[in-house]
């Protein structure tokens, strides 16, 4: 990557999209380039169409959790003759630092994005997201994405002197700066590690939040405050937050979850944590992640029709599939049900465990069902 050092002058308000906001109670952000007055910037000119400038952002455990007001974004060009505005869009994903080198979490995985966005060169760029309702109950990762530079060529040279995101030059801290980046051999993308190109700084990315305390609603939720949670619950919500697919595997009992699982989800699926303020269904805080139900009945399939004495199974697991599943945020695979099988033999338990551990090996193949609404 290019640099190139430059004064600048804060753009107070540069979005026509973007209000003014009151003063914020906390400000996330890794680099040192204040919001007024002049500082020294390197702008990090290697940046192509696609790629994403991302900051791992986080504050005090106390504070969580937060809702986000502002995203600023600092954007330079590498000479005068260059553009005055580049294309962008950001992105706020929920979590901690990506490994470079992976593919996850993708753009699609991202808890907000917003519209195509033009920023001017030269300084801080607003965007309000209040309306947006993004909590955050930890660590987040908040990219701009280079839409388009006004850059000439095909493909766009870093010699272009297209506008571009910039860093500080105090160093770049380790695990707090990336880059979804293109290989431009292969045209796929994964995560790199903004300090191994020799980067000066930390991206000039900053978020206003406000704090907990300050977020009403969020005042009665006890354990959803960080370290609030007995440590066999948290970690339960950590094995949720971690994993790509779950499994509840369950006897159907009384035409629904067993006790241990449901007082498994009322304990652990807290509000504010999993789910609230506007983060449910397809905005939930699990999109991205699948969910699975595989379950036992004790009466035949034949019973479980439409026409059954029992009903429609789908229509016995909608309130999990989607009172629960859906309203979190999962997509929802097709169950895998084992009718009555205290009533066949051996070898046909064997078989069906044998289609059971086949599906497994295929599952990442899978796409989600319909489950309908009520």
């Amino acid at each position: 990557m290019t640099t190139r050092n430059l004064p600048f002058l804060t753009l107070a308000s540069l979005l026509a999209l973007a209000a003014v906001a009151a003063a914020s109670d906390i400000t996330l952000k890794n680099d040192s380039i204040p919001e007024s007055g002049q500082a020294t910037v390197a702008v990090q000119g290697g940046l192509v169409p696609g790629e994403i400038a991302v900051a791992v952002l986080s504050t005090a455990a106390g504070d969580y959790p937060i809702t986000l007001k502002n995203i600023k974004v600092f954007v330079a060009k590498q000479a005068q003759t260059a553009p005055n505005t580049m294309t962008v869009q950001l992105y706020v994903w929920s979590g901690g630092a990506p490994t470079a080198g992976a593919t996850t979490p993708s753009p699609a995985q991202a808890i907000y994005t917003s519209p195509q966005l033009s920023f001017q060169a030269g300084g801080w760029n607003l965007w309000d997201v209040t309306a947006s309702n993004i909590v955050l109950n930890g660590t987040c990762l908040v990219g701009c994405k280079v839409v388009s530079t006004g850059a000439v060529g095909n493909p766009p040279f870093f010699g272009t002197y297209q506008p571009n995101n910039v860093t500080d030059t105090n160093g770049c801290q380790a695990g707090k700066n990336f880059i979804w980046a293109k290989d431009l051999f292969t045209n796929q993308f994964s995560w790199a590690n903004l300090c191994s190109f020799g980067a000066s700084g930390d991206w000039g990315i900053h978020v206003d939040a406000s704090t907990s305390a300050q977020t009403g609603s969020f005042l009665d939720l006890g354990g959803s405050l960080a370290g609030g949670f007995a440590p066999v619950i948290e970690t339960e919500l950590e094995k949720l937050e971690d994993c790509d697919l779950m499994i509840w595997q369950f006897p159907l009992w009384w035409f629904g979850m067993p006790a241990i699982l449901k007082g498994w989800a009322d304990r652990v699926l807290a509000m504010g944590r999993t789910y609230g303020n506007g983060r449910i269904y397809e905005k939930g805080v699990f999109r991205g992640k699948r969910a699975l139900l595989s379950l036992t009945t004790g009466g035949p399939a034949e019973a479980y029709t439409p026409e059954g004495f029992n009903g429609d199974i789908m229509g016995i697991l909608r309130p999990v599939h989607r009172g629960v599943l859906q309203f979190l945020g999962f997509d929802v695979l097709a169950p895998q049900i084992v009718y009555g099988p205290v009533r066949v033999d051996e070898a046909r338990r064997r078989e069906w465990l044998e289609a059971w551990a086949g599906r497994l090996r295929r599952i990442g193949d899978e796409a989600p069902i319909q489950v309908g609404r009520y």
